[in-house]
């Protein structure tokens, strides 16, 4: 384990070690080398299971709950040299995984690969957090001449002599990124036409150094190093035509630390309404200003494939620059972008690119709320993007985190706008969604009608509010078995959406779909075939065939099949259904567990009996994991599994 203060270079050097080890010695083969960045729990789980993939895993392996024990397996047996760096470990929970990472049950493990290295870069040195397998070694700030040499490599020659190189180092306390930064500057500043140079412009580094120690202040600790250093990159922006740079760093610095999708936040226009400071910047000039922080080092700018532009801020530059005065304005930015063409709620997939860079925001600056000195206006759109993040996490198939955020929303909500206000009722409507998603029916239904009786209070018995309530609470009756209850509330809202808004409205969709459900469960198959179908065929148009409503519908409509007698077809629609969820939704969603549950059955009712248990057995090992070992789909899973191993115990 690497582990250092933030800019000490670990990084650098695991990149350094598996140079080291990739050139080998002449006959020895290269080894075979993974890279994971650990700063996201999403990340490093998605790559973990890639690298499962890659040592040799199948995909059903790579993605199951015991994925870990398999690599592991896997490695140990690899007839090649390996070495796995797991980078930007700040939490080491984050590799539990499946059990613990200090126990050796986690993600990362003590091997028996005679040729296999793990390295990992953190800030946590604490040898409780690792294990007692793991090797700790601290990496310290750069020796002074080491150091020398960063400065040189990045200013040049014409930055002035080692000795000063020198002195300039041990000032900035040996950080390479200070150092980087610092040489940046001083390159920058040397590239220009000396006409265009200020005369009090530091061109050495003496000067530079000069500096540092000046009006603003000198301390030694290598936090303040960095601060000083980016604050006189700024300060030189500044004098070139870029009075924004200061400001716009320091509003960077409030989000959270991971990317910033920039093309979202930093509208020209939602700027202007953020402070006057901000007044006369254009979209060319806010370009020209992130390009230039970019090329100083202050911000990095990434741009990759399939993903959304994003800044991103070294933690001490973020931990320096952030200011509770300035939680305002992000709470503007973030309200303006909820209200952008390009951001679609979080439920529909097309908006969930933006949604997986956006969300880690929403959540850290909800928390920030009861820090900073805020006036309702900004903690509206502040609950609203948080909430919103708890839906595009439900959506996702991610019901246990949507719970716990949400619960975070109606917290700050019942706090600063009461019980009766539309948000808070807004907020323990997708609360109750998500625990219903959980299984905990009971918590769900008080919320619905609670929810309900309000709406209909506050707004009218007919508002859409109020009718999607009443529609969430049909919606849970029937899970609970009560079919009765569930077709009067149903029948209700459908007769109220026909009328006001049409056959062919999301909502009178929904409610016939759900009404379709109970048909279906009351024994009048072929009504509920006919709903299904009329439902399948308008969304198809309206949405696409395979958007995640879609796919829902054609589900059902297979289940009816199936109970029909017509398990051919059903077979191929619950084939179709669970390729295109599993390429829309991910290998885990819920969705996809429940289609090969019911993909299972038919399975087994056809006499495929080892394919039904291979689809019984994925699907009970990943609700547990996923849902709960109480939820109800890992029950029906697992009941079915035990009818296989009797079947199988008397045939």
């Amino acid at each position: 384990m690497l582990h250092g203060l933030g800019g000490c270079g670990k990084t650098a050097l695991a990149l350094e070690v598996i140079d080291h080890l990739q050139r080998g010695l002449a006959g020895v083969p290269r080894r075979i080398a993974w890279w994971i960045d650990a700063r996201q729990a999403v990340v490093l789980d998605g790559g973990l299971r890639a690298l499962a993939r890659q040592a040799g895993l199948s995909r059903e392996e790579a993605s199951a709950g015991w994925a870990a024990d398999a690599l592991w397996e896997c490695l140990a047996r690899a007839p090649y040299d390996w070495v796995l760096v797991v980078d930007n470990v700040d939490d080491p929970r984050v590799l539990d995984g499946p059990g613990r990472l200090a126990a050796g049950t986690g993600w990362l493990r003590p091997h028996a690969a005679p040729s296999g290295l793990i390295l990992v870069t953190t800030r946590d040195g604490t040898a409780r957090a690792w294990g007692p397998s793991a090797k700790l070694h601290s990496v310290t700030p750069l020796s002074d001449g080491a150091a020398s040499e960063i400065l040189v490599d990045h200013a040049g020659t014409a930055a002035g002599s080692l000795d000063a190189a020198r002195a300039l180092a041990r000032r900035l306390g040996g950080l390479p990124l200070a150092l980087r930064m610092a040489g940046s500057y001083l390159a920058e500043v040397n590239g220009m036409p000396g006409a265009f140079r200020d005369p009090h412009t530091p061109t050495d580094f003496t000067s530079y150094h000069a500096a540092l120690d000046g009006p603003t202040g000198a301390r030694l600790h290598p936090a303040q190093a960095i601060e000083e250093t980016w604050r006189l990159s700024v300060d030189y922006l500044h004098a070139h035509g870029f009075p924004y740079a200061g400001s716009l760093l320091d509003l960077l610095a409030t989000f959270a630390g991971a990317p910033i999708p920039y093309t979202l936040l930093l509208r020209p226009t939602a700027l202007a309404g953020v402070h006057q400071e901000f007044a006369g910047l254009d979209g060319a000039g806010l370009w020209a200003t992130l390009s230039e922080l970019d090329a100083l080092g202050l911000v990095d700018l990434q741009d990759l494939p399939d993903s959304l532009p994003t800044a991103s801020l070294h933690p001490l530059i973020r931990d320096a620059s952030r200011s509770r005065t300035r939680v305002a304005q992000a709470a503007h930015l973030l309200g303006h972008a909820l209200q952008l063409d390009d951001l679609e709620k979080p439920e529909e997939p097309r908006s969930w690119q933006a949604w997986q860079v956006l969300f880690p925001h929403a959540l850290a600056l909800l928390e920030r709320t009861r820090d900073a000195d805020l006036e309702l206006s900004s903690r509206t759109p502040l609950a609203e993007a948080a909430e919103m993040a708890g839906r595009y996490l439900r959506a996702r198939g991610l019901p246990h985190e949507a719970a716990d955020q949400l619960q975070r929303v109606l917290a700050v909500r019942l706090e600063f706008w009461g019980p009766q206000h539309a948000e808070t009722l807004s907020s323990q409507q997708h609360l109750a969604r998500a625990l219903h998603d959980l299984g905990r029916l009971d918590q769900a239904r008080h919320l619905y009608e609670m929810v309900w009786r309000n709406n209909a209070e506050l707004q009218g018995a007919e508002h859409p509010h109020t009718l999607i309530a009443r529609h969430e609470l049909g919606r849970l009756l029937h899970d609970s078995g009560d079919l009765h209850a569930a077709h009067g509330h149903l029948s209700a809202v459908l007769e109220v959406h026909r009328r006001v808004r049409g056959e062919e409205h999301k909502y009178t969709l929904a409610a016939r779909h759900e009404l379709a459900r109970v048909l279906h469960d009351e024994g009048d198959l072929r009504g509920a075939q006919d709903e299904y179908e009329q439902v399948l065929s308008a969304r198809g148009r309206l949405l696409g065939n395979d958007h995640p409503r879609t796919l829902t519908a054609r589900h059902n409509l297979a289940c009816v099949l199936d109970d029909l007698g017509e398990r051919d077809e059903a077979c191929r629609e619950l084939l179709h259904v669970l390729s295109a969820r599993q390429e829309v939704l991910g290998e885990e969603h819920p969705a996809v567990l429940i289609t090969q549950y019911r993909l299972g059955r038919v399975l087994h009712a056809r006499g495929e009996t080892d394919q039904a248990r291979s689809l019984f057995h994925r699907v009970e090992e990943t609700a547990s994991r996923i849902l709960g070992a109480a939820h109800p789909q890992t029950l029906k899973a697992r009941d079915a599994l035990r009818g296989l191993t009797r079947q199988s115990d008397t045939a």
